[in-house]
């Protein structure tokens, strides 16, 4: 958390696009000449989320499994990226083959490919 009282180097990066409607702050460690950087970074953001919700609680519920030692979890996460990204291409071939639509707009690309290739796994399995 950033306060007041906080003792490090820390930059501000305001954007005010005309698709927002309102500015967009982002505190960033990196140096002002960076300022593109730390936006495309941040942007970056929308992508990791979903997959880690998918991962904790949707798809994969690694939350169930009570694992609680970090080596453990670690080892489980490599299955699990693997089988995320062959998900996710498997989406992406049913879009590009036109075996499903195509997302809707407010919809996260990567996000869509990894539920549809999911869904494609569950029924061919």
């Amino acid at each position: 958390m950033v306060t007041r009282d906080s003792e490090f180097a820390m930059n501000s990066l305001l954007i005010w696009d005309a698709a927002y409607d309102e500015p967009f702050v982002v505190m960033t460690m990196l140096n002002y000449s960076d300022t593109s950087r730390a936006d495309t970074l941040y942007g970056l953001r929308f992508c990791i989320e979903p997959i880690h919700k998918n991962w904790k609680s949707n798809a994969f519920d690694i939350e169930k499994s009570r694992i609680t030692d970090p080596k453990r979890i670690e080892t489980l996460l490599i299955p699990m990226a693997f089988a995320y990204v062959l998900c996710v291409f498997e989406g992406e071939r049913e879009e590009k083959d036109g075996e499903v639509q195509k997302p809707p707009k407010d919809k996260n690309r990567i996000v869509w490919f990894f539920l549809t290739g999911i869904r494609a796994f569950y029924w061919n399995i």
